[in-house]
């Protein structure tokens, strides 16, 4: 079976989607906090946490998303070809002599 290496562009939306959804989770927590400890301020309560949300999860994903790209960059996935001559490459098959 032969893998194919995924797009940039990809790897960037995949990053982004697990951070954004870190973010959100981290912004209702820390939006909540907020609106307990000091109150709504000028907005509703939920334009409060909605807005800490929104900033969390966009930030977590940006990241995320360059992060994964950078990580994955440098990797190349081996060929068939290559894993066929290492399963058959003589010097890696060992035979063992036994005299009986």
């Amino acid at each position: 079976m032969v893998e194919v290496e995924s797009s940039n562009l990809e790897k960037f939306s995949r990053g982004a989607l697990s951070g954004a959804s870190v973010g959100l989770c981290l912004g209702f927590i820390y939006g909540t906090y907020n609106v307990l400890r000091v109150g709504p301020g000028n907005g509703s309560i939920t334009g409060t946490i909605a807005k800490s949300m929104g900033a969390s999860a966009a930030s977590f994903g940006f990241f995320m998303g360059i992060g994964s790209l950078i990580r994955s960059e440098g990797r190349k996935l081996p060929t068939t070809s290559l894993i066929n001559d290492n399963y058959f490459n003589k010097s890696l098959l060992v035979k063992e002599k036994r005299f009986n």
